[in-house]
């Protein structure tokens, strides 16, 4: 029996600044071919997106929710393509911030939907899914301190539950996406978290998360959830990045070394483009962004969910789909077998992928 929402929860007593639906965006994305020969391009040559792109699929009319540590503008977003949810860690509805803070959020992020097209040309930021929305949620702190140095990626006990709300709140408002660039060793026995990936992989929305950084074999959480879709990090090469998770847990892998993305020069509060950062935090970014683009390849969230009922399929159907897509996609194994999950996927052959008809 699925259990009801808490409605005590932090996600209902929070004031939302979201709508209760999202109308897609007009398609806007436009670059030049010189843009994906740049460096800073190189993930989406190693993922074959820009096949993607070519073919007409950017992300348009997809929402994917990224709770993480809130944002920024940057000349890398186009910004009207990012909508602000609530701030679960502050108890307030802004998650943006003007200075310094909310690094890690505007990194991943802008891995998702970077298309900055007032850049010259040949030194632009594209993301996976640059037509997509993505809904900023806080549920972590913007920054370290000498008083409080844990990383921001990593989840305590209070950020677990604020991470439960923000994947409660996709189940409520049908946001079809969710991209975790956090995780935890230490709360797997967390449960509420737990049930809240159940209820957003039995209503069909994508899950996403990080395999973990610098954790060998641990299991890392919410990623090591059945429910959920575990990321491992690659780097230019293609080969493993070092300090990449590994183990049973991890299912795909995806560029999170020496990923160009959006950040900000500490010392003089300026907005910058930087590839000096490394985890699967990008990896996870790089996922979700193609879920984006196989959903609109397939018509949407809310037509392939009829499509699936059509069929006598259920719901969770949808994202065992994706799961299956990004399997039969994969362009490299790595050794030993097992640690690295499938291995390497290619974007373009994923969409090519009709899971649904090949079931019936």
């Amino acid at each position: 029996q699925k259990s009801q929402p808490d409605k005590s929860s932090s996600i209902f007593s929070i004031p939302l600044s979201m709508a209760d639906t999202y109308a897609p965006f007009e398609p806007s994305f436009e670059h030049a071919q010189a843009d994906y020969a740049a460096a800073s391009a190189w993930c989406l040559r190693q993922l074959n997106v820009v096949e993607c792109h070519e073919s007409g699929f950017t992300g348009k009319g997809v929402v994917i929710l990224h709770p993480d540590s809130g944002s920024r503008e940057h000349p890398a977003f186009n910004w009207s393509r990012v909508h602000q949810g609530p701030d679960f860690y502050n108890a307030d509805d802004d998650p943006t911030f003007a200075g310094r803070d909310a690094i890690h959020g505007l990194k991943t992020g802008s891995v998702i939907i970077g298309s900055s097209q007032t850049a010259p040309e040949g030194s632009r930021l594209i993301g996976v899914a640059p037509d997509a929305t993505l809904v900023e949620v806080q549920v972590t702190r913007a920054k370290i301190s000498r008083w409080n140095p844990i990383p921001t990626p990593v989840l305590m006990l209070n950020t677990c539950q604020y991470l439960t709300d923000a994947i409660n709140l996709a189940v409520e408002r049908n946001i079809p996406v969710i991209s975790i660039s956090l995780g935890t060793k230490f709360f797997n026995l967390f449960t509420g978290l737990k049930r809240a990936c159940e209820r957003a992989y039995k209503s069909g929305i994508i899950v996403v998360a990080a395999g973990g950084n610098y954790t060998k074999r641990l299991d890392i959480y919410p990623a090591a959830y059945a429910t959920v879709i575990s990321c491992g990090a690659t780097g230019p090469t293609g080969e493993v990045w070092v300090d990449c998770g590994s183990g049973s847990h991890i299912e795909f892998m995806a560029p999170g070394e020496g990923v160009y993305r959006a950040a900000v020069n500490r010392d003089t509060n300026t907005d910058v483009l930087s590839n000096d950062s490394q985890g699967t935090s990008y990896a996870v970014a790089h996922i979700a962004g193609i879920a984006a683009l196989w959903l609109e390849r397939h018509g949407g969230h809310d037509a392939l969910l009829e499509r699936i009922a059509s069929l006598g399929l259920k719901k969770k159907d949808l994202v065992r789909g994706f799961r299956q897509s990004l399997a039969l996609s994969v362009q490299r194994a790595y050794e030993p077998e097992g640690d690295y999950g499938y291995g390497l996927v290619n974007a373009h052959e994923a969409l090519k992928h009709d899971p649904f008809e090949e079931w019936l």
